[in-house]
């Protein structure tokens, strides 16, 4: 083996996978042909192969891929004796007063000849190493990408069977899914719920490679809790390819065409973010905002602040009103209480008022208190949510004022129950 070269590319990929954390590029995958027509909403895009072809032929390389990659010394009896944990590795690297440098590349050559059975040793070892930031190290990562690589259903039942390694989610089963992005999906069916939204990322870098890809995968996966998040990145990478004013009726058709539920509402809300897109123009998006469950509709509000009055009634639009007024009274308080009084008396009052209570806590509990407090009790979740921003300010100025003020304010049993924790006394 030329060792200086190989340590020099060596090097290289181990640095280069460290920082840069891509998993994923282009790449020629199996959509299923039922997909096919939709191609024809993304222009400069060609219509993808057979999907029996195109998975025969995937799944040959990935074959011999594996075969190359495949160590040589391993196969020698005697030519090389593999480490079963980090501390022996590094202890070999180390010995006869090694430079930090050198170790490292040693480090990185050992684990470079290593075989599939002998990674999985050494990573399981550390898998159950109670320290979290050790599984974040360089010689943990590059060890981990390189088992992916050469061994990637070994990879996937690694992280399936450690819980501990769900944070590597991408590490170690981005290269199966973009090799074999049907033969993946297809084993996430078999996982139980919990693991399944453990690989929303790795199907999210599928969509946001590949959006045409993802639609023709999506069926597989349309009851999983996996769905939503992968069909929100696909609509990511149209929108970030999407020029201002461009029209999004081809990105509102590709979301249409996904299958009805959770994908398709998750599609068609994220098509709020389209730039220039005027939303009481298109009704299908705002309904699918409608009907997106409370924490993806609290999440979608929060970006659509400057859309807040172009919003159905719900979570979304609260929280972009509060969201809203937040920064407008961080940025000019007096235009905030200016909008904030055009808005009495309309349901958006509440959660306006909560918001600027939000940015102006810090400065003035006192003042802000009076607002938390004006808020009516027929819209308890604003009202205590700015009750409790409030008390937390107070508490963390003068822990004996803000006890006083909570026995002192107009609460309701409840109110004072969540402040406090404990029963109002009679």
């Amino acid at each position: 083996m030329n060792r200086p070269l190989f340590l020099s590319a060596a090097c290289a990929c181990g640095i280069a996978g460290f920082f840069a954390g891509r998993l994923f590029s282009s790449a020629e995958s199996s959509p299923a042909e039922s997909a096919a027509n939709l191609v024809g909403v993304f222009p400069g895009r060609t219509k993808p192969a057979s999907s029996r072809n195109a998975t025969a032929a995937v799944s040959a390389e990935v074959r011999v891929a594996d075969a190359m990659d495949a160590p040589k010394d391993a196969a020698q009896p005697g030519a090389f004796v593999a480490p079963r944990t980090f501390k022996e590795l590094y202890d070999d690297a180390q010995r006869g007063g090694a430079s930090p440098a050198d170790a490292r590349l040693t480090v990185m050559e050992t684990i470079g000849r290593m075989n599939p059975e002998q990674l999985q040793t050494l990573l399981t070892a550390e898998a159950n190493n109670p320290d979290f930031f050790r599984r974040m190290r360089f010689d943990f990562q590059f060890a981990a990408r390189r088992f992916a690589e050469i061994a990637p259903q070994m990879a996937a039942q690694l992280w399936l069977q450690n819980a501990s390694l769900r944070f590597q989610s991408e590490t170690l089963l981005g290269p199966w899914a973009k090799r074999e992005p049907r033969a993946f999906l297809t084993w996430t069916l078999t996982l139980p719920a919990d693991s399944q939204r453990a690989t929303a990322s790795v199907l999210g870098a599928i969509a946001k490679v590949s959006p045409e890809e993802f639609a023709a995968l999506a069926p597989l996966i349309a009851d999983t809790p996996s769905a939503a998040p992968a069909a929100r990145a696909a609509i990511q990478t149209l929108i970030a390819a999407a020029a201002p004013g461009s029209d999004p009726a081809p990105a509102i058709l590709y979301a249409k065409a996904l299958p009805e539920g959770a994908a398709r509402t998750a599609a068609l809300s994220q098509l709020a973010q389209w730039p220039g897109i005027q939303l009481k123009e298109h009704p299908d998006i705002t309904a699918a905002i409608a009907a997106l469950p409370r924490e993806d509709a609290i999440r979608i509000g929060r970006e659509l602040e400057k859309s807040a009055a172009d919003l159905p009634p719900g979570y979304a639009r609260n929280t972009a009103f509060a969201a809203s007024l937040r920064q407008q009274a961080e940025k000019d308080a007096p235009g905030a209480l200016a909008r904030i009084e055009s808005l009495a008396g309309t349901p958006d009052y509440a959660a306006a008022v909560r918001g600027y209570v939000d940015a102006t806590a810090s400065k003035d509990p006192a003042a802000a208190a009076g607002w938390a407090l004006g808020i009516d009790a027929s819209v308890p979740g604003q009202r205590m949510a700015a009750l409790e921003r409030v008390a937390r300010e107070m508490f963390a100025k003068n822990p004996d004022e803000a006890r006083a003020w909570v026995e002192k304010a107009p609460l309701s049993d409840a109110e004072y129950a969540q402040l406090t924790g404990r029963q109002r006394a009679r």
